[in-house]
């Protein structure tokens, strides 16, 4: 009885060591299929636990890659393309950069000669009232008689009024006429300066100075000839009417002024030897000018 007893204590180990080590097996097989599921959801199917019983899951499918020589050349196109585009950008960039330059330039250079216009102008209209001609006075001489042939007389002064026109030179009477046509058909012509007509004041001017070759106003009328060539602008015009007065008018009044606005327009005809050897002779010259100043500040702002 112990004999058997003893057996059928050992038969229960047994069975419950092959039931524990049953047990351990099951369960490391679940779990490797967890793990299994989770590192390769996308290829292996998912074993899920139903009512005691393992069901297959849907496979899920796996997403299909595209060629990677084909994404490679997509790749390449687009990048060609944005920096072809980046390029154009660049180079419009520099072109407006450049534009916008040349008009600041511009507007500025076009102020400056307005302004200088202007203030011409009314230096012009305050000289306006100034005699073209000069007209001699009559001279009042005092007279001393003889003291020798008046012995103890009173000294009495002898008022004699001098004669204006010379005896020499009686033909001299009839310029004074043409003078004061010349300086009325300047003024007319100049009005058109004033008015800023300048179409008007070129032929005005042009007609003064073949009617006044030689005239005392004919160097003023080239020179304000120069000014409106310049604003039109008709920089060759110019530069003959501001020459003209440089060169032939040696010692006028409007010397210093020519000599700068042909500097001036020498620079605007991209000459810059010229326009700096005109723009040096004024404010050597005429260092004390205004046209010296304004040079000056040219050359600087060149």
């Amino acid at each position: 009885m112990l004999k058997y007893s003893k057996h059928r204590k050992g038969l229960l180990t047994k069975s419950f060591f092959v039931s524990l080590c049953f047990a351990l097996s099951a369960s490391v097989s679940a779990k490797t299929l967890i793990f299994q599921s989770k590192d390769n959801s996308a290829s292996e199917p998912v074993y899920e636990q139903e009512s005691g019983s393992q069901v297959q899951a849907s496979t899920p499918s796996a997403p299909v890659a595209p060629a990677v020589g084909q994404t490679s050349n997509i790749n390449s196109e687009l990048f060609f393309i944005v920096e072809e585009l980046k390029q154009e950008v660049m180079s419009l960039r520099g072109v407006v950069e450049e534009q916008a330059f040349e008009i600041r330039q511009l507007k500025r250079q076009s102020l400056d000669r307005y302004k200088d216009l202007d203030s011409r102008l009314q230096e012009m209209a305050k000289a306006r009232a100034e005699s073209v001609s000069v007209v001699q006075k009559p001279e009042l001489v005092t007279a001393s008689p003889n003291i020798s042939s008046v012995q103890g007389a009173a000294v009495v002064p002898v008022v004699v009024q001098a004669d204006v026109k010379s005896a020499a030179a009686p033909a001299e009477s009839a310029p004074s006429v043409d003078q004061d046509q010349q300086k009325l058909d300047y003024q007319n012509a100049y009005a058109y300066v004033t008015k800023k007509d300048f179409p008007a004041a070129v032929d005005a001017l042009h007609a003064f100075v073949e009617k006044y070759p030689d005239g005392d106003l004919t160097g003023n009328a080239f020179y304000w000839l120069g000014e409106v060539y310049l604003v039109l602008p008709q920089l060759e015009q110019a530069k003959q009417a501001f020459s003209i007065v440089v060169k032939t008018f040696p010692g006028h009044r409007k010397l210093s002024d020519a000599t700068y606005k042909l500097g001036v327009t020498y620079d605007r005809l991209q000459q810059p030897a010229e326009a700096e050897r005109y723009l040096k002779m004024v404010q050597e010259k005429f260092p004390n000018s205004t046209a010296a100043k304004l040079a000056k500040s040219y050359t600087i702002s060149r």
